[in-house]
């Protein structure tokens, strides 16, 4: 691709955006974690290293404290496809595109498929939610709808929903050279209720 002919494609994804995270551990961890923290201290500690705001620090004291690792095996960050609020702004050289129809990958995220951890493992699954957008930009010489794909996730298993909960947590664009991504949280976030599996 010659650089001096591509032009700026900006792709912004907006809405609902929600966060989701899950940690995987056995009975044995669980019930030390409880003993030690407390049922209060250890949710909001099992939520920061779920969620991921404070970095890697709480993981890295809390598996010190217990001796045993306890970390993230699953984090979204993503705008809802089924919220009333989606929808998506596409640029090429600054000029808005109508992109009708794009392609999508799909993966549902299931509780018993994360990694790690043994058959009868303990899954504890947390969300916060706020307003914002997704936003990527490109350099490509020439504009196809047919280039651009939603990347989503369906983490109602996670959730225990029965309905899809699907999570836009990027865009691909075939042949683009990826030059900026950003997440932008527009209202403060909200924790959620949290769920826990427990693993048969």
């Amino acid at each position: 691709m010659n650089q001096t002919e591509a032009k700026r494609l900006e792709v912004a994804v907006f809405g609902e955006l929600y966060t989701v995270g899950a940690i995987r551990m056995d009975k044995v961890t669980a019930r030390k974690a409880l003993e030690v923290y407390g049922r209060q201290q250890w949710n909001a500690l099992a939520r920061d290293i779920a969620i991921g705001r404070t970095g890697n620090g709480t993981a890295a004291k809390v598996s010190h404290t217990l001796g045993r690792p306890v970390k993230c095996a699953y984090r979204c960050t993503g705008i809802l496809m089924q919220s009333r609020r989606f929808g998506m702004e596409t640029f090429w050289g600054g000029l808005e595109q109508v992109c009708t129809e794009i392609g999508s990958k799909f993966s549902r995220i299931r509780p018993e498929n994360l990694p790690g951890g043994n058959a009868r493992d303990i899954v504890a699954v947390f969300r916060e939610r706020s307003e914002g957008s997704l936003f990527f930009r490109w350099s490509v010489a020439e504009f196809d709808c047919a280039r651009l794909g939603l990347i989503h996730h369906d983490v109602s298993p996670l959730l225990d929903h029965k309905r899809p909960f699907e999570l836009v947590r990027s865009v691909a664009c075939m042949g683009g050279d990826l030059v900026r991504r950003e997440i932008d949280a527009t209202a403060p976030w909200t924790p959620m209720k949290h769920v826990f599996h427990v693993l048969d």
